[in-house]
C-alpha cells in the first residue's frame, strides 16, 4: 500500500477512536500488504488487520489491543512492547516474530496461532517459572509440569541470561514423600530413610536423582534382605 494512502487510513481511524465512530472511520486494512511497513508507536485498537499481510512489519510499541487479526501474516514481525490485549489472532502466522515485552492476549483469540520454537520456549520458560515459584499451585500440578525434560527446554529461552535458569529444587516439600523409594516409611519431619540413609525424593519420572537413589534404595534394600536370610537361616540350624 502507498504511504500516503495508508497515512490517510491512520489518521482516519485515530479519529474514529478519539470521537468514539462519531468521526473518522475505523481502519480497515484487511488483505492490505503490509509488509516492512513502519507502524511504529501506531495506534491500530479495534482496526481490522484479518488475513493483513504484516511481514517484517515494524510495530514496536504499538496499540493493537481489539484488533481483529485472524489469519494475518505477522512473519518475523517486531511486536516489541506491542499491547495485543484482547487481540484476535486465531491462525495468524508469528513465525519469526519478536513478543519480547508485548503483552501477549490469554483469552480464546490467542489459540490456534502459529507459534516458532522460539516462541514456545518463551512462553514456557514463564509458565514454568510460575509454576516453581507458586505457593498457590498444586503438589500434583507442580509435579506434572517440573520435570528435567520440561526444565531443560524451558532453559532454552533466548532471555534465561538476564531472567535467570529454572534450577529443579529438589528440597521443596512438594518433592517429598512419607515413603522412600525403598519403601520404608519415613519417620515423622524426616527426609532421611534410616534403612538406605539417603535423601527420600519423589523427584519427577526420569530424573537422575531420583534413579540414582532408587538404585541404592533398592541395592541396600537387597543387601538387607540378603543378610535377613542368612539371619533366619542361621537362626533354623
Amino acid at each position: 500500500m502507498e504511504v500516503a494512502k495508508l497515512n490517510k487510513i491512520l489518521d482516519d481511524h485515530k479519529l474514529w477512536l478519539q470521537t468514539n465512530g462519531e468521526h473518522g472511520k475505523r481502519a480497515n486494512l484487511s488483505y492490505v500488504d503490509l509488509s516492512s511497513a513502519d507502524l511504529n508507536n501506531v495506534d491500530l485498537s479495534y482496526a481490522d488487520l484479518n488475513n493483513a499481510n504484516l511481514g517484517s512489519a515494524n510495530l514496536t510499541y504499538a496499540n493493537l489491543t481489539y484488533a481483529e487479526l485472524i489469519y494475518a501474516n505477522l512473519n518475523n514481525a517486531n511486536l516489541n512492547n506491542v499491547d495485543l490485549r484482547y487481540a484476535d489472532l486465531r491462525y495468524a502466522d508469528l513465525n519469526s516474530a519478536n513478543l519480547d515485552f508485548s503483552a501477549f492476549p490469554l483469552w480464546c483469540g490467542s489459540l490456534n496461532v502459529h507459534i516458532n520454537d522460539r516462541q514456545a520456549k518463551q512462553l514456557l520458560y514463564h509458565l514454568v517459572q510460575n509454576v516453581q515459584y507458586s505457593k498457590n499451585t498444586s503438589r500434583t500440578m507442580k509435579k506434572l509440569l517440573l520435570t528435567e525434560t520440561i526444565i531443560k527446554k524451558a532453559n532454552e529461552f533466548h532471555r534465561v541470561n538476564e531472567c535467570g535458569k529454572i534450577v529443579l529444587e529438589l528440597d521443596k516439600e512438594w518433592i517429598m514423600d512419607k515413603k522412600c523409594v525403598c519403601g520404608k516409611e519415613l519417620e515423622h519431619g524426616k527426609s532421611l530413610c534410616y534403612v538406605c540413609e539417603t535423601l527420600a525424593l519423589l523427584s519427577p519420572i526420569g530424573c537422575e536423582k531420583y534413579l540414582e537413589i532408587k538404585r541404592r534404595c533398592e541395592r541396600v534394600k537387597n543387601i538387607n534382605d540378603i543378610k535377613d536370610k542368612r539371619q533366619n537361616h542361621n537362626q533354623s540350624k
